[in-house]
């Protein structure tokens, strides 16, 4: 509790956060929140660099052979990221990102979300072995999604090659 109400302090003094947490973002849109008189400005990862695109530095396109994107459901279906999430994904990597058969809103949830994973874990992990079972299935050696909490779950599930939108952003820009 007393890191939850140092963390709200800090956060109280902000006049937004950029996050890659979409639940996070979403949650923050919907009321008052850290004591603030207004609803928080809460940015996702995926708003923040879709609005500043035209500024960003990438050293290097990252290569794309072997990703398939996943559309983790609250960038998708929450904040209605899905198109931003491509955008921003054409300008980091060398090549078209592969897509699920299954995708967009459609996509199935990873299972991470919430607490899931640890409320329910055997059927959270089902839920991120199962798409990892359709990448092996469509073709392909890894995920790339918006969302580092669909990164856990199929890191979790065995799918260690698993990366998101940050970790790519990163690479282009040489970090």
């Amino acid at each position: 509790v007393i890191v939850i109400e140092h963390q709200a302090d800090i956060i109280a003094e902000a006049d937004y956060v950029i996050t890659d947490c979409a639940a996070m973002a979403s949650l923050y849109r919907e009321a008052s929140s850290f004591g603030r008189s207004g609803p928080l400005t809460v940015l996702h990862l995926v708003e923040w660099l879709h609005e500043m695109r035209e500024s960003l530095q990438v050293t290097t396109l990252v290569p794309v052979a072997g990703l398939r994107l996943h559309d983790s459901c609250f960038v998708t279906r929450q904040l209605d990221l899905g198109e931003q999430t491509r955008e921003v994904l054409a300008l980091l990597v060398d090549g078209e990102l592969a897509e699920f058969a299954t995708n967009g809103k459609d996509a199935p949830c990873c299972g991470g979300p919430g607490h899931y994973h640890v409320v329910a874990p055997e059927a959270s992990e089902r839920c991120a072995a199962d798409r990892i079972a359709q990448l092996e299935l469509e073709g392909g050696d890894a995920i790339v999604c918006a969302s580092a909490t669909c990164k856990k779950a199929f890191r979790r599930a065995g799918g260690d090659g698993t990366i998101d939108l940050l970790e790519i952003a990163c690479r282009a820009a040489g970090v």
